[in-house]
């Protein structure tokens, strides 16, 4: 009698186990799901959320107190506010901007590799390949804003980083082309 309760016991713990393993799998499923239908393209969402935090922290970071020559101390962030920024721009913002009286004013760098380029490109924009960019600064107007993009947005946010560190003040960064597609914003095709 006591060995058919002890395995009355033990299945009951068992069903009980079960069931709150299951509630949790679940539980992490809406969340996901949820997190999902808010955002549209999670995946891509969150890293960029991550990347935008990580720089944030970053810059938070960097606000260490270094010495002057003339042994003053200031905060570094105070010695780099003469640094510009980059700015990130959504492709709404770029398609505004090009059919306004401003689109002058602008460079559309499209940093994707020739190959890539000709597949589609947003109209106007300059081809050079990131991994050209420092050789070919000296094609860019200093006077003009620059937009940058890619294909995903990783090599338009290291494009936009060389503009700033090589003295472009007003460079913006729109991520990818795929974005721009995807709004249903026209390009061109070279093929």
């Amino acid at each position: 009698m006591r060995r058919k309760s002890y395995r009355a016991f033990n299945l009951i713990n068992l069903v009980f186990l079960i069931f709150v393993v299951i509630s949790i799998v679940v539980c992490a499923g809406c969340r996901i799901s949820e997190r999902k239908a808010k955002t549209g393209d999670s995946e891509k969402l969150n890293v960029d959320v991550y990347d935008e935090n990580k720089e944030k922290e970053d810059r938070e970071d960097e606000v260490e107190e270094i010495e002057e020559d003339d042994g003053e101390e200031i905060k570094e962030e105070e010695a780099k506010e003469e640094m510009p920024e980059v700015i990130y721009i959504t492709p709404e913002e770029v398609y505004e901007i090009l059919n306004s009286s401003q689109s002058s004013n602008y460079i559309i760098l499209d940093v994707r590799t020739a190959g890539e380029f000709k597949e589609g490109y947003i109209e106007g924009a300059v081809n050079i390949p990131v991994s050209e960019l420092e050789s070919r600064l000296d094609e860019l107007s200093r006077d003009k804003s620059i937009i940058v993009y890619c294909r995903s947005g990783s090599r338009s946010r290291s494009a936009a980083d060389i503009l700033v560190k090589n003295g472009f003040t007003h460079v913006y960064n729109m991520g990818g082309i795929v974005s721009w597609i995807n709004s249903d914003y026209p390009v061109v095709n070279s093929e």
